[in-house]
């Protein structure tokens, strides 16, 4: 299901008052050449189209005075480092017109035969030296709704420090004279120490993400469910009687879709199942970094278990698997900040690897531009070549957790979407 959308051309939000012209060091973490694209997500709001674009654009001109190195470029130095160019040039804009409601499109919410690309920019994905950072386009609707498509350099910021920043751009847009949390670079502060070895990984060896996706089709296909909060409180309140002690929302879904799958696709004794998800380790970070800090600060966390043995698993011990991997991340960190980093560096993903991406607790789902929260967000992914689920948000007023999924083949669809069925509804 299409829809007609007319686009201006894209222009470049620039700082409102003079900044720093340098170039800045990333961080070890933000130098990952996985990084190195742009994350893309859909915001929908049912008010303020008339006023939105011209409102944010003025706000986000504001809010580069205080995050200027978003208004610059990467810049790849003679001596490898990757380094951001804080040249001023600015953000890319976009207005655009839909001749529809948001209604009519219920909202982007779930039929994927609607193409929410339309609602970003282009479909480029790794940043280049000549790219911006940010490409923000504002998409009016005939509802007097508007939606605003991110595309967010990750290089620059994980996925709570670009919610901090659009939650700055929300409070200038609101009237608010300056941002409550002022942003901090110190990216420093996340820089290893270099172990002396003969075989030494250096200063610049990180625990990146998952590789680079191969490019070719995986064959991967989807699976969208909604849990409801009745229903993750139940899980949990099993857990607890059971053992007596308490599990998160994410430990107790992570374990529960992580057994289905292997039930789906058939595991056997003969191989492991692998679980991996990048957790804020903002906490674990000695000395403590800065409030305003806004660049990469996540670690890998895997675990792995007899594929068989997984599939035959209950709860209980699914989420104590995971809660063993949590457990282990004070000090993973601190052998990685003491730079002992070569055991910690993620497996390729393979097939029997589901990779977990909690999105629901960035806080997008509250930055309110003077017309009230979205009642739609949601992730866009550009790629379905690794086993992955995403934790996002169900549409307002529902409460839970939406679970979209690419991570069974055709032949293990129907049976996944089964059990997937039975957990929504338990």
């Amino acid at each position: 299901m299409g829809f007609s959308l007319t686009k201006s051309e894209v222009t470049y939000v620039r700082p409102s008052q003079p900044t720093p012209l340098s170039l800045l060091e990333l961080s070890v973490l933000d130098t990952s050449p996985a990084l190195r694209n742009m994350v893309k997500t859909i915001h929908v709001y049912e008010k303020g189209g008339e006023m939105a674009a011209k409102i944010i654009k003025e706000a986000l001109s504001e809010a580069l005075v205080y995050y200027y190195p978003l208004a610059g470029r990467l810049k790849d130095s003679s001596d490898g480092k990757l380094l951001v160019d804080c040249s001023g040039e600015g953000i890319g804009f976009i207005e655009a017109e839909a001749e529809c409601r948001l209604e009519d499109l219920n909202f982007f919410d779930g039929d994927q035969a609607i193409p929410k690309e339309q609602l970003l920019y282009g479909s480029k994905n790794r940043v280049g030296e000549e790219d911006p950072l940010l490409v923000i386009q504002v998409t009016k609707f005939t509802c007097g709704g508007f939606v605003m498509g991110l595309d967010f350099c990750h290089t620059i910021c994980d996925g709570f420090s670009s919610a901090r920043f659009t939650s700055t751009v929300a409070e200038l847009a609101r009237g608010v004279p300056h941002p409550s949390i002022l942003p901090v670079w110190a990216r420093e502060s996340l820089r290893p120490k270099q172990r002396p070895s003969s075989n030494n990984l250096g200063p610049q060896a990180v625990p990146p993400p998952p590789p680079d996706p191969p490019p070719q089709d995986s064959g991967l296909r989807e699976v969208c469910v909604d849990i409801p909060i009745e229903t993750i409180e139940r899980l949990k309140q099993k857990y607890i009687q059971s053992t007596g002690v308490p599990c998160t929302t994410f430990e107790a879904i992570a374990a529960q879709v992580w057994r289905y799958r292997a039930r789906a696709i058939g595991m056997k004794e003969n191989e492991v199942a692998e679980l991996v998800f990048l957790a804020n380790i903002r906490p674990f970070i000695k000395p403590p970094l800065p409030e305003g800090f806004y660049g990469n600060c996540f670690f890998p966390v895997d675990m792995s278990v007899n594929g068989a043995t997984l599939a035959r698993a209950g709860l209980d011990d699914a989420v104590n698997w995971i809660k063993g991997g949590k457990a282990r991340l004070p000090d993973d960190v601190a052998r990685w900040m003491e730079g002992h980093v070569d055991a910690l560096i993620p497996k390729d993903l393979t097939y029997q690897t589901l990779f977990v991406v909690e999105w629901s607790r960035l806080g997008f789902e509250n930055i309110d531009f003077g017309w009230g929260p979205p009642v739609h967000v949601a992730p866009v992914p550009y790629s379905h070549v690794i086993p992955a689920c995403i934790f996002a948000f169900p549409r307002v007023p529902n409460k839970g957790v939406r679970l979209m999924t690419w991570c069974v083949r055709g032949d293990h669809h129907e049976a996944f979407a089964k059990l997937m069925r039975s957990l929504a509804n338990d």
